[in-house]
């Protein structure tokens, strides 16, 4: 597994700066420098059916503290009955979803999917 050891977030706020910036400074800075970011999970934020689009700060929050991770096929992301703090976003592949004994899959979440605790 393949993980950053920072968050977009905890980078911005180690500049001498970013505590100088007013909250509608900060939510520009994030939206400038991830807009490509937010780009690619536009959908998890915006339901186009509906019109729906997520709060801001709501998204500005998840982008900033976004870590990635790339994992292999066939590899466990978490233990069974582990519990996680995490959002995971599929971007690429899918992810089959085990009983806590790994006896049989439950579901399989395909690419646009996301799964976890926020």
């Amino acid at each position: 597994m393949h993980q950053m050891r920072s968050s977009t977030h905890e980078s911005f706020v180690k500049s001498p700066y970013y505590k100088f910036l007013t909250p509608r400074l900060k939510m520009n800075l994030t939206f400038e420098c991830l807009h490509d970011h937010y780009l690619k999970f536009y959908s998890f934020f915006n339901d186009l059916e509906t019109g729906f689009k997520a709060d801001r700060v709501f998204v500005r929050k998840i982008i900033t503290n976004f870590f990635s991770s790339m994992h292999y096929a066939g590899e466990d992301l978490y233990e069974p009955g582990q519990n996680f703090d995490s959002l995971c976003f599929i971007q690429k592949g899918e992810v089959l979803i085990s009983d806590l004994y790994n006896r049989f899959y439950i579901t399989k979440l395909p690419t646009g999917s996301y799964f976890g605790d926020y």
